[in-house]
């Protein structure tokens, strides 16, 4: 049996204390001594902080390096099926940070669907790794994932959720009528894992691992999110600008097949309105 101690003596150093506790008081000579060890154990912590400093530096000169390769492709995108690529991406850089991703995912709020573009890691080689899947936004209320999806919102938020083999095989059930792509995923190929999301108003960023993610490797994925968000919004301003653009040309269109229309003097001046409209047809690219 240990004796119960009776002293506590504390030896201060910069970044804190050691205590050692005793049976009896220590002499004078003891205590300097001890003082000497707390010195010396100051050397090393100073030395242990700043290697410490180093490598947190290290890591996030990675972290940015990563985040940057993102939202360079995010940017580039031209059309929707370019997340795909981003998707990719972002995958890539999630296993070089460490992250150890299974699959990662970018999912699109579309109104009343959500457009998922996955990128799943198959022990096949020769397996096609990308797939796309559209599902009622209803959809994500079912049983199977335990209500968690309530907390996409207006702002961002994380969710959690382990994927045993039974509720893979009642995902890849549900969503089997959605999904795009030659790749059609079993549950061996994809579970079981633990997914967790980073969530934003217009979009989410899953990462599905076999281990849970802890806070420092969400907020990882929090940050890619971020970047992700602001090229996601950008595409969003050139999509809808390029929309209007279309909606002028078309309007521009009809206005000249109704003014060659209006201009008839005569019947067989038909055929002139006739060319008119096939002109513009050709002009709009059908």
């Amino acid at each position: 049996r240990m004796p119960s101690p009776n002293y506590r003596h504390n030896f201060y150093f910069s970044g804190g204390w050691i205590g050692l506790d005793f049976t009896r008081e220590l002499a004078k000579t003891e205590i300097a001594v001890a003082h000497r060890i707390a010195d010396a154990f100051n050397v090393a912590y100073k030395r242990f902080v700043e290697l410490q400093d180093k490598e947190q530096r290290t890591r996030e000169a990675e972290i940015q390096v990563s985040l940057e390769r993102v939202r360079a492709r995010a940017l580039g995108m031209q059309e929707s099926d370019d997340i795909g690529t981003v998707t990719e991406v972002l995958f890539q850089e999630e296993r070089r940070l460490g992250l150890d991703p299974l699959h990662a995912i970018i999912g699109l709020d579309e109104g009343d669907t959500v457009r998922e573009f996955i990128r799943v890691d198959f022990a096949n080689p020769d397996r096609l790794t990308m797939y796309q899947l559209t599902l009622d936004k209803a959809r994500l209320q079912d049983p199977y994932l335990n209500g968690v999806w309530d907390a996409w919102g207006e702002e961002e938020g994380r969710l959690t959720l382990h994927f045993d083999i039974e509720r893979v095989e009642q995902m890849l059930e549900a969503t089997n009528d959605g999904r795009r792509g030659h790749t059609q995923p079993t549950a061996t190929d994809l579970g079981p894992f633990h997914q967790t999301a980073a969530l934003f108003p217009e979009f989410f960023l899953v990462l599905n691992t076999c281990e849970p993610v802890d806070d420092e490797a969400f907020a990882i994925l929090q940050r890619f999110g971020r970047v992700f968000g602001v090229a996601y919004r950008r595409f969003r301003e050139l999509q809808d600008k390029e929309a209007q653009n279309h909606e002028l040309t078309i309007q521009n269109a009809l206005e000249r097949v109704r003014a060659r229309a209006l201009g008839m003097q005569e019947s067989s001046e038909i055929g002139e309105v006739v060319w008119q409209i096939f002109n513009e047809c050709r002009e709009l690219d059908f």
